[in-house]
């Protein structure tokens, strides 16, 4: 159901003359125009309801699993009431997790056709190497498919939202400005930032004191695989990362392939089994 600011038909009744009568003004009303069309917003579109009420506050309103209209018009009117001028836009800081040698152990759940049931893949990912003045990461992943001889393994270039380099908007790939806020909000920690009035366009006021890293996965080319491995690397990841856990959520997102393609990895040093991770040991004397 569409949501609107309550006075967007006042301004409307006052501009549509304007622009019946004369187009000198014309930059003017369309700037105006765009303002109230800046209010309207498809709730069902930018958040998924389980997804969103699983990590809103317990006092929003509810109705039919989506927010009401007065909770999303709070929380844009609040938002909106700082300049963005004023916000903190800063890249989020390094995170010990997501550095070069960084493995990552766990498994992707597919649903290769709608009517079978959904496989797990045991997953692994390495990262090669971080760049983050340019908002960039290079690795390679490793899948090993149910009654697979070989794990099948490809390599990927990773974009780290950081408000500078890479935002949420994806602009490539496939991938709409709609499409994007319905995947990020997947994720708990963006549906805070969102509900929270962090997120401003395509970017975020509060990334640098964020708990997570958002990133986009992109595998880039086949560097292992069998014959016929029937795997496609069309599409791409939307990425989370936790700086705490080092745990990793991710969807797969390709027009050409069944939705609901989830990961789910957890960070372990090479050569350790799933789930552990060292740190080296230091002593002061």
């Amino acid at each position: 159901m569409p949501v609107r600011d309550e006075d967007a038909s006042d301004i409307f009744s006052e501009l549509v003359p304007q622009v019946l009568r004369s187009t000198e003004d014309r930059n003017e009303v369309t700037n105006r125009l765009r303002q109230v069309l800046s209010g309207w917003r498809r709730a069902s579109d930018l958040l998924d309801p389980d997804d969103m009420m699983a990590s809103c506050p317990a006092s929003m309103d509810e109705r039919d699993g989506l927010p009401s209209l007065h909770t999303l018009t709070t929380f844009r009117e609040s938002c909106a009431a700082t300049p963005a001028s004023s916000q903190d836009f800063s890249p989020p800081e390094p995170c010990s997790y997501l550095r070069a040698g960084q493995v990552f152990c766990g498994n992707q759940r597919v649903n290769r056709m709608e009517s079978s049931a959904a496989e797990n893949w045991l997953v692994e990912i390495q990262v090669q190497d971080v760049d983050l003045r340019q908002g960039m990461a290079w690795g390679t992943s490793s899948w090993l498919l149910p009654n697979g001889e070989a794990p099948v393994e490809t390599t990927w270039q990773g974009e780290i939202i950081d408000n500078c380099n890479h935002t949420f908007d994806t602009q490539k790939w496939g991938a709409s400005h709609i499409s994007d806020m319905k995947n990020w909000s997947k994720f708990s920690a963006f549906s805070e930032l969102y509900m929270a009035g962090s997120i401003l366009g395509s970017r975020c006021c509060r990334l640098k004191e964020c708990s997570h890293i958002f990133m986009r996965w992109k595998e880039q080319a086949f560097a292992k695989s069998g014959d016929d491995c029937g795997l496609t690397i069309a599409g791409f990841y939307y990425i989370c990362l936790c700086r705490q856990t080092g745990d990793v959520e991710g969807f797969y997102v390709d027009p050409l392939s069944l939705p609901n393609h989830k990961l789910t990895l957890k960070a372990v040093t090479a050569g350790a089994p799933a789930g552990m991770q060292s740190f080296a040991a230091f002593q002061f004397r």
